[in-house]
């Protein structure tokens, strides 16, 4: 058993085998060292207090829980920060009504750009149009690509992507708009149009 001035000399992989082995201290511990950081990280992604001290309650709490079976771990801050994300995206699409947000993103684009928004929300794509799609998002930026799955699978606004990437809200409608233009491009049967005369023409 540590004693409380032994436990803040451990370093976290130490921490994180003893919580694995039920020891309620080194959780407490590990919690103290990781909680202003993981605010902070999260403060980044969704702009509310409670919500993101919550959240930070939520995954130490499963960690405790799943102590048996969490594995170990090469980096315990890297896992923390991942879950941390992993735990805010789950309590949004949990807490929020993801289509009643893509309703109101249509306010912001063009009818051109609605069309292309209707494809990528709706789940009854034919199998030619799917295939059309996913290979037009290969195409993408990677950059563009993520925002895409913040903004429609994750259902992040502009201003949480924005605080998330540490870019400014116009560079996420840039990309957005662009990238919603080219896939509607591909989509609508002008494949030979590459990807490099689409930005050019935007």
């Amino acid at each position: 058993m540590f004693h409380n001035q032994t436990l803040t000399k451990l370093h976290d992989g130490q921490l994180w085998d003893s919580i694995r082995k039920g020891n309620r201290d080194c959780l407490a511990t590990l919690f103290n060292r990781y909680y202003t950081r993981l605010f902070n990280y999260g403060f980044k992604i969704v702009a509310r207090e409670e919500f993101v001290k919550d959240c930070i309650q939520e995954l130490f709490l499963n960690i405790w829980e799943q102590r048996e079976t969490v594995s170990s771990v090469q980096s315990v801050s890297s896992y923390l920060h991942v879950s941390m994300r992993r735990m805010i995206f789950y309590n949004l699409r949990k807490f929020k009504n993801i289509r009643k947000r893509n309703t109101t993103y249509v306010k912001e684009f063009t009818e051109v750009t609605h069309n292309i928004e209707s494809v990528i929300i709706r789940n009854e794509l034919d199998v030619e149009c799917r295939r059309h799609l996913n290979k037009a998002m290969q195409d993408l930026s990677n950059r563009q690509k993520e925002i895409i799955r913040l903004k429609y699978t994750e259902g992040l606004s502009n201003s949480e992507i924005a605080r998330l990437l540490d870019i400014k809200r116009q560079s996420v409608y840039n990309h957005v708009s662009e990238a919603l233009k080219f896939l509607k491009t591909y989509v609508s049967g002008d494949s030979a149009t590459s990807y490099t005369e689409i930005r050019r023409a935007v």
